[in-house]
């Protein structure tokens, strides 16, 4: 893919079985690389779960940045969020960037995951999504070119 061109993750899978690159950046890309936060982040509960869950769905470095700028978007916009409520805001972020991206993750499984009720992960998905003005192809948390559809999650 030319510098600049958009990507999917179809054509980074596909540049993993090429013997002329360097893979390194596909895996990073891919989720495939598990990358720690330094030891002196300073992370919350929500970003902590999002940190730890993520890379073992596969979600590349890319999306799990993502994930954590949406939550700070989120957490400016709402000064006190519910943080004994992490592993659910978790599990809605999730649902959020992946389904952006093109992994189509359902509320139940994103539950799932986090072994949190199903109806409080679609709450505060509609939350995030009303209170961020999230849309279809929103280019603040989308990494791969897709044509994913946010009313359909």
């Amino acid at each position: 893919t030319p510098l600049g061109a958009p990507f999917s993750r179809h054509d980074l899978e596909q540049a993993l079985t090429s013997e002329s690159v360097d893979v390194t950046v596909y895996k990073l890309l891919l989720g495939r690389l598990y990358m720690k936060p330094h030891k002196n982040a300073t992370l919350d509960a929500v970003e902590t779960s999002l940190v730890d869950g993520m890379p073992k769905a596969q979600f590349g470095l890319l999306e799990q940045t993502r994930a954590l700028m949406l939550w700070r978007h989120y957490s400016r916009h709402d000064d006190n969020p519910d943080l004994d409520m992490a592993p659910v805001w978790a599990a809605a972020i999730e649902q959020i960037v992946a389904n952006l991206n093109g992994h189509h993750l359902s509320t139940d499984r994103a539950a799932q995951m986090y072994e949190v009720a199903e109806a409080a992960v679609e709450e505060r998905r509609m939350t995030l999504v009303t209170a961020l003005a999230i849309r279809d192809q929103d280019e603040r948390y989308t990494v791969f070119d897709t044509t994913p559809a946010i009313s359909d999650q």
